[in-house]
């Protein structure tokens, strides 16, 4: 994929939100831009960390492609998450946040690609993301349970198995 990574960087060094190609007539997402840093300064005034947010214009040849753009950004940028979006696709890259929450996050990015409605749905991943924690206590459980089942199982084939006896 290729864009103007120095630019990039620029924009998002200056408020932390990007366009590929900014100031075009009737760009849907430039009209949000004020919101957006709205929510790239919330998210880190509530903990979440330093947040980016890139707009490109074209949707990469290859889906992994927009996610590389992420993560050569990311070595640029002091940022802790960056989302990238395109025409039809999502993707983030972070720092500071697993790839399993992210995912699942942004899931719901994607399923509503009116770019009116992007503000609120990056808001929206940026709660769903500093609110999921790992089901510890149900794995915890499982687990405990699994180790018990084990034991009992040790336990009654040991009391199944007759004494080996020895002969004159």
């Amino acid at each position: 994929m290729d864009v103007d990574l120095p630019f990039l960087v620029q924009q998002l060094n200056e408020d932390h939100v990007a366009f590929e190609h900014p100031g075009v007539p009737g760009h849907p997402f430039e009209a949000r831009e004020g919101d957006l840093i709205h929510v790239s300064e919330q998210a880190e005034q509530e903990g979440f960390g330093s947040v980016g947010l890139v707009i490109v214009d074209e949707d990469p040849a290859v889906h992994g492609d927009l996610l590389n753009v992420g993560r050569d950004l990311q070595g640029l940028v002091d940022l802790d998450t960056i989302i990238l979006r395109s025409p039809t696709m999502v993707d983030v890259v972070s720092r500071t946040h697993h790839r399993a929450e992210l995912e699942i996050a942004r899931h719901d990015l994607v399923q509503n690609l009116d770019p009116a409605a992007y503000p609120e749905q990056v808001a929206g991943f940026i709660h769903q993301v500093d609110g999921y924690s790992f089901p510890w206590g149900a794995t915890g459980a499982v687990g405990i349970i699994a180790l018990i089942a084990l034991l009992v199982t040790a336990w009654r084939q040991s009391i199944r198995r007759p004494a080996a006896t020895t002969r004159p």
